[in-house]
């Protein structure tokens, strides 16, 4: 697991998605109950109107597929409250523990630049030799001091640094593209982004809580680095106050809780800054890198 169920006890606001705890877990559910009694609130997430969704504060409906679209969407509205409201968002830890701030090399160009496509990229935009079909990845690399320690943008104003190439990226997912593409009213996806961004606040937390409905999916990789983005950009993985991760990954059987992606498989978190392991409570500085999850999304 990436977390406990007793972690959901404290959790300020509950993201379902991919999943229905209510019915597939009904023992766990009682862990989210407890939260709800203490004024947490629950987002259901899902095409079909479930038990989960009947028992959450806010029901927002998707057409099936298009999770990408709708994760991509709240990301785009946590970056524009971060450049609006940093005082309402956890900056030191945005700052120090994720990369964030990290210089890429200038000669980087991403899609808004691009037509679609990322600096690299051997072919033409309809190519149609699978030789051509690929990118080299040279300029997709940190801009490096002389030390070869990665330079940083701590004010996160450099076009260069990650934050800034992530905003460009999901420019594109306004409420407007995203009710679109998911068929989620706005106001209700909007609603959703509000109650969850809240939880970016310093001494609030927020989980997601996904399962088969995320993994067993065509780009299902793509959907957990989505929300590992979300929730690294609300301060929420390792969080200080809470002592847990903020994202669950929820089984159907014990076997499947064993190769957990931040336990046994913490040394392959895709590009991740050097990272300690040290065991709780001392904090340790996890980073999924933005960056390379961002151009994971490039097929999106």
């Amino acid at each position: 697991m990436t977390n406990t169920w007793n972690a959901i006890n404290i959790s300020d606001c509950i993201l379902a998605i991919g999943s229905n705890p209510a019915e597939n877990h009904p023992a766990a559910f009682g862990h989210i109950t407890e939260a709800k009694k203490r004024g947490a609130k629950l987002i259901s997430v899902d095409p079909r109107f479930t038990r989960t969704s009947a028992r959450a504060d806010i029901y927002a409906p998707m057409r099936s597929g298009t999770d990408i679209a709708f994760i991509n969407g709240m990301i785009k509205y946590v970056l524009d409250d971060i450049a609006l409201n940093p005082e309402s968002c956890n900056m030191t830890y945005i700052t120090e523990y994720t990369t964030a701030p990290c210089l890429i090399n200038p000669d980087f160009k991403g899609p808004d630049e691009l037509d679609g496509l990322f600096s690299g990229y051997l072919g033409s935009l309809n190519e149609t030799d699978s030789a051509k079909r690929k990118y080299d990845a040279s300029t997709w690399q940190y801009h490096m001091d002389e030390n070869d320690i990665p330079k940083k943008d701590r004010a996160l104003t450099d076009q260069n640094c990650v934050f800034q190439i992530m905003k460009r990226h999901f420019a594109r997912y306004t409420p407007e593209m995203v009710s679109a593409i998911c068929g989620t009213p706005k106001e209700i996806f909007l609603e959703t982004c509000r109650t969850f961004a809240a939880t970016g606040q310093v001494g609030k937390a927020g989980t997601v809580l996904y399962a088969m409905g995320t993994t067993q999916h065509t780009y299902g990789s793509q959907n957990i680095r989505a929300y590992a983005i979300l929730q690294l950009l609300l301060g929420q993985y390792w969080c200080r106050w809470r002592w847990h991760p903020g994202y669950k990954r929820r089984v159907q059987r014990p076997g499947l809780n064993r190769p957990c992606p931040t336990g046994c498989l913490y040394h392959h978190e895709l590009a991740s800054l050097p990272t300690i392991r040290i065991p709780v409570p001392v904090v340790a500085t996890v980073s999924m890198p933005v960056l390379s999850m961002c151009l994971a999304l490039r097929a999106t």
